[in-house]
C-alpha cells in the first residue's frame, strides 16, 4: 500500500522496544548491570508520554517527514497506551498531519486490509493537500 503511493517510512518507535541505539546508547561490558539499566530506562515502553512525544517530534524534524502514522497494535497495551494523546500533541507541535490505524501482529480479527487501505488513502490525500498548500 505504501509502495503504490510512493510513500516511505523513515522512522519507527516500534523498533525502540528493542533499544535506543540511534540515540547513542551502547551496552558496556565493563558495567553490565548499569548498562542494562540505562537500556531499560530508554526503551520506548518505559518512556513517559512527554518523552515519547519528544522522540517522535525529533524524528519528524530530523527526517523532514511529511507526517505521523500511528499503527495501534491491539495486543500490545504497553506500546499502544496513550497513542491518540501522543498523535494530537505531535500534530500540534509539528503542524504535520497525523493518522491512526488499528491492526494486530498476532490476531487476524483486528486486521482488515480494506479498512487500512481506506484510512491510508485518506491520509496520503491529506499529505498531498498539505504539500500543495505549502507550495502556493
Amino acid at each position: 500500500m505504501f509502495y503504490d503511493e510512493g510513500a516511505v517510512i523513515v522512522a519507527s518507535t516500534y523498533s525502540k522496544v528493542g533499544g535506543v541505539y540511534d540515540f547513542g546508547f551502547r551496552h558496556n561490558p565493563d558495567e553490565p548491570l548499569e548498562s542494562l539499566a540505562r537500556y531499560c530506562l530508554g526503551c520506548y515502553t518505559n518512556l513517559n508520554f512527554p518523552q515519547r512525544i519528544d522522540m517522535i517530534c525529533r524524528y519528524i524534524e530530523e527526517y523532514q517527514a511529511d507526517g505521523l502514522l500511528i499503527n495501534s497494535i491491539k495486543s500490545c497495551n504497553s506500546f499502544s497506551a496513550g497513542q491518540l494523546l501522543i498523535l494530537r500533541e505531535v500534530e500540534k507541535r509539528t503542524g504535520k498531519p497525523a493518522a491512526f490505524i488499528e491492526s494486530d501482529l498476532v490476531d487476524p480479527r483486528y486486521f482488515s486490509a480494506a479498512n487500512i487501505k481506506n484510512r491510508l488513502e485518506s491520509y496520503f490525500q491529506m499529505i498531498k493537500q498539505k504539500r500543495a498548500t505549502l507550495v502556493h
